[in-house]
């Protein structure tokens, strides 16, 4: 039965019961000539104890009515105050800064890199020179220490130093096609299970070729090859299911960044055409995440570093992915950045 109308009942019962005592206190006597309760003062006993026992269960079961309206109601508030916070903080636009390292001890590697370093030390009083040298167009400081000694240097493709050599064709490859895809899924789930495609996350988005200049960066101190890559994705090439459509369904969400660089043995089977370079993957697998920017919109953006990121590889052509699952609350999210980041 509603509770509602067994509480009218009650409520009608309790009055009814409490009006006919009434009239029989008027009429009746209550006890016999011996003390003892009458029929009638038995009757009239009987009745004040329902008439108590109505009264305590009607006002059970309107705290209990009003505990349960009063839940429901912050229910509905709870769920129109994230409705509300969805609407004005949805993701408007997603754009990532990131550094990656491409090891250094790798065979197709290590020629550029003493190519690179050798170019570099003997350039090295040039570059700090201001304004800078034209004839070294595409390089430049990127930062000095307190000395004012070189702590690394921006490589763009302009320069000589650009990896443009026939043995350098998988660095240059990587690093102009680097652009890697975002996603994300509103429920974790294991690597092991990852999406295969772009429509299989509930917010993904494609990655293209560099939208801007590719960028190299030399650590000369540690001797660290990073790839500098920023990129804004059009929204052309989302996908969203629906169930992340603000930075507040991101909270407790799975991030995934992986690159474009497949198995050669995927590609060939895909295409049906003879891969060449298979140097390009042979790189590409080892590359390393360092940290990651990114931009939501509205002046949301975050940083989050390696540590915090589980390297796997994807299902459909092993390509080099970075997870994370994005803690539960604001404050969380936010301490995510507090770590400093010494790759820049």
């Amino acid at each position: 039965m509603n509770p509602d109308i067994l509480l009218a009942i009650l409520k009608t019962s309790g009055a009814l019961v409490s009006g006919l005592l009434g009239l029989t206190a008027l009429f009746s006597n209550f006890r016999m000539a011996n003390g003892h309760l009458s029929l009638t003062g038995k009757l009239v006993f009987a009745g004040i104890l329902f008439s108590s026992s109505v009264a305590a269960t009607t006002s059970v079961l309107e705290s209990l009515s009003d505990f349960e309206s009063n839940r429901e109601q912050m229910a509905r508030n709870e769920t129109l105050l994230h409705e509300i916070s969805r609407a004005v903080q949805p993701i408007a636009e997603l754009k990532i800064s990131f550094f990656a390292t491409i090891p250094t001890d790798h065979p197709q590697v290590r020629s550029y890199v003493t190519r690179l370093e050798e170019g570099i030390n003997d350039r090295a009083d040039d570059l700090l020179k201001f304004p800078p040298d034209d004839q070294y167009e595409g390089l430049s400081v990127a930062s000095k220490d307190i000395d004012h000694g070189v702590l690394s240097v921006s490589i763009k493709p302009e320069s000589d130093l650009w990896p443009s050599l026939p043995d350098e064709a998988a660095i240059n490859s990587m690093v102009t096609f680097g652009s890697p895809s975002l996603s994300f899924l509103r429920k974790p789930i294991s690597l092991t299970e990852y999406p295969l495609t772009h429509r299989d996350a509930d917010l993904s988005a494609m990655g293209l070729p560099m939208g801007q200049n590719p960028t190299l960066m030399w650590n000369v101190q540690e001797r660290k090859l990073q790839i500098f890559g920023s990129v804004e994705y059009q929204k052309d090439f989302w996908f969203s299911s629906g169930k992340i459509t603000s930075f507040n369904d991101l909270l407790g969400s799975q991030f995934v960044i992986s690159f474009p660089y497949s198995d050669p043995e995927f590609i060939e089977r895909i295409t049906g055409r003879k891969v060449e370079n298979f140097d390009i993957y042979s790189v590409g697998k080892s590359i390393n995440l360092d940290w990651v920017s990114l931009g939501l919109g509205a002046g949301r953006s975050f940083v989050i570093e390696a540590n915090h990121f589980e390297k796997s590889f994807s299902q459909m052509g092993r390509k080099p992915m970075f997870a994370i699952t994005l803690p539960d609350t604001n404050e969380e999210l936010l301490r995510l950045s507090e770590t400093e980041i010494s790759s820049r």
